[in-house]
């Protein structure tokens, strides 16, 4: 399973957000929960079981909520309070703006937008 992000949306096209979402995602819980134990969590943005273009030795974003956290700081996504992380100098967002995403998917893998929803929600964020 793959995410992408549509880089045409404004907060998508920070590096430091992508990368603070792939902080906040916990793979490990895709294999246990969806795909029964099946498979291994990727070593690299292309799998390894297309060998032409995949890369092995790439250091990927690991699970860190902390990190994740501290990057969302720095790019102006604040935490006030137990509510959503919201804009504060974020460039070409409205201070006050919640961090909120569109997660859109085929209905066949609505149980990893549910587990993505979980992860990324509020209440676990940093």
């Amino acid at each position: 399973m793959t995410v992408s992000f549509n880089l045409d949306r404004p907060i998508l096209k920070e590096l430091r957000l992508r990368r603070a979402l792939a902080h906040a995602t916990d793979q490990q819980p895709f294999l246990a929960q969806i795909l029964f134990g099946e498979g291994k969590v990727a070593a690299a943005p292309i799998s390894s079981e297309i060998p032409s273009a995949h890369a092995a030795g790439l250091a990927l974003p690991g699970f860190d909520r902390g990190e994740a956290g501290r990057l969302l700081d720095a790019i102006g996504w604040k935490k006030e309070g137990e509510g959503p992380r919201v804009a504060r100098g974020v460039p070409g967002v409205a201070d006050g703006t919640r961090l909120a995403l569109d997660f859109v998917h085929f209905p066949t893998f609505a149980k990893y937008g549910e587990l993505i929803r979980q992860q990324w929600a509020p209440s676990a964020s940093p």
